[in-house]
């Protein structure tokens, strides 16, 4: 039997390519946010009102993860995204209002070529809708946007275990829990994916006078997740059947920004702006269809719960120049702060019984986590002239953070015939560039636009 670490390492990896798909943001975005690192760079232009009618076809690939070894090892986790938009303006009662309808499809792919590998996944085509209504007004000193949206994915993956893990050592834990595992669960395992959002977003800019203006921005986002893994059980004759184990996550995310720009001359200004950013998730996991025996159930009817709370603040000093046509190039030095705390259960289904039917076998596992991170980060960018049909925009960034991470569990095995509890503190730091380049071509009221985004973890 193969070792159980590549089986973890696996599916972190393949269920973190697969949400990739419900979040439109590419990886590297992701981890300036959640290191607090990204105050100002695109809080803007998520407020865009589109002023004309037009449709725009988008194509985006994400390599989200790759490595490559001399022993002939090959780790790949990659996607793609390919969107159809919409816009149009609309005008009520003399307001300017604009319609934004977007259709996505997305691909994630997986090659693990491994020989220590025992979990091969399989990604389908993702699907997703959005819809987002903005408005916006123009003033000698204040101007200011608004937008809402709401948007609706989905995501299906297919497992395959190739080998089940087992203890060298251990007769025990083999009885009451290896040996289990592959008639409990089987060989083979559907998992889809879904998620409903809504989320809705201001910005405001006020003039003070020639030089200076101060900026203050707010957003919220709801998310309703769910995600449904159906399995065979092959195991007690009381447990068989096709079984299906529904998890359901809820996250409230709200984030302020705020900021002072000064000009320095017509085409060129400095500003300072900070960020913050606060979120709430918790998530749920019971089974569906229990079967019961002279109705009390003869399965576990709560698998998991997990509450997490996080949060960070983060300020930017950025410089940007204006050349013809609207050409320019910014330079930015960004520092964050962020800060995670959780805390959860999960229990396994009944694996088993022993002494006859009498005792069932199910292990419970308690714990809590927390993390924070201090991260900074240097970015240049630019954009070529917006007067052109064919457009160009590019950037590039180092990011380095510290991260020490605090874990304590406790493990209850077969109803607490046995009980392990743990403590570690593992201090990660972690070197991330990335590089983005987006060229878009413009005719007439169309555009075509590919994007490109490639981040390189350094653990």
């Amino acid at each position: 039997m193969r070792p159980i670490h590549s089986s973890i390492l696996v599916l972190a990896l393949a269920f973190g390519g697969g949400w990739r798909t419900v979040d439109a943001q590419p990886m590297g975005a992701r981890i300036d946010g959640l290191l607090g690192t990204d105050a100002g760079d695109e809080f803007a232009y998520s407020a865009d009102v589109p002023d004309e009618l037009g449709l725009s076809i988008f194509h985006r690939y994400d390599d989200t993860y790759s490595a490559r070894s001399d022993d002939g090892v090959a780790h790949d986790v990659s996607g793609s995204r390919t969107m159809l938009r919409v816009t149009a303006p609309v005008s009520v009662g003399g307001r300017a209002f604009g319609l934004d309808v977007e259709f996505a499809r997305d691909h994630s792919a997986l090659r693990w070529t491994d020989p220590r590998a025992d979990v091969a996944l399989s990604f389908e085509d993702g699907k997703g809708v959005m819809l987002r209504v903005g408005a916006e007004m123009e003033g000698e000193r204040l101007s200011g946007r608004g937008w809402a949206s709401v948007q609706r994915t989905s995501q299906a993956i297919r497992s395959q275990v190739i080998d089940f893990p087992a203890s060298n050592s251990d007769a025990l834990a083999n009885a009451l829990f290896f040996d289990l595992v592959e008639p409990t669960f089987g060989d083979a395992h559907s998992i889809r994916l879904s998620d409903l959002s809504v989320a809705g977003g201001m910005a405001l800019s006020k003039a003070v006078n020639d030089r200076y203006a101060f900026t203050l921005g707010a957003k919220a986002r709801a998310s309703h997740a769910e995600t449904q893994v159906r399995y065979r059980n092959t195991g007690s004759e009381a447990l068989r059947g096709d079984r299906t184990i529904h998890t359901t996550a809820r996250s409230h995310t709200v984030g302020l920004e705020s900021g002072v720009r000064r000009l320095l001359g017509p085409s060129t200004w400095i500003a300072a702006e900070g960020a913050a950013w606060i979120s709430l998730s918790k998530a749920t996991s019971v089974p569906e269809a229990v079967p019961t025996s002279d109705g009390r159930p003869l399965d576990i009817t709560d698998l998991g719960r997990f509450d997490l709370i996080g949060g960070s603040a983060g300020l930017s000093l950025r410089a940007r120049h204006t050349g013809r046509g609207g050409a320019w190039v910014e330079g930015s030095v960004s520092a964050g702060r962020t800060g995670w705390s959780g805390e959860g259960a999960a229990a396994t289904p009944v694996l088993g019984y022993v002494v006859g039917s009498a005792l069932p076998i199910s292990h419970r596992f308690e714990g809590r986590a927390s993390a924070h991170a201090t991260a900074y980060r240097v970015r240049l960018a630019g954009s070529s002239s917006s007067d052109r049909c064919l457009r160009f925009f590019g950037a590039l960034s180092a990011t380095r953070a510290r991260v020490p991470l605090d874990f304590d569990g406790h493990a209850a095995l077969a109803h607490g015939l046995s009980d392990a509890s743990t403590h570690r503190t593992v201090h990660l730091r972690l070197t991330a560039l990335r590089l983005t380049l987006r060229p878009a071509y413009r005719a007439g009221r169309s555009e075509v636009r590919y994007a490109f985004d490639q981040s390189v973890p350094l653990l």
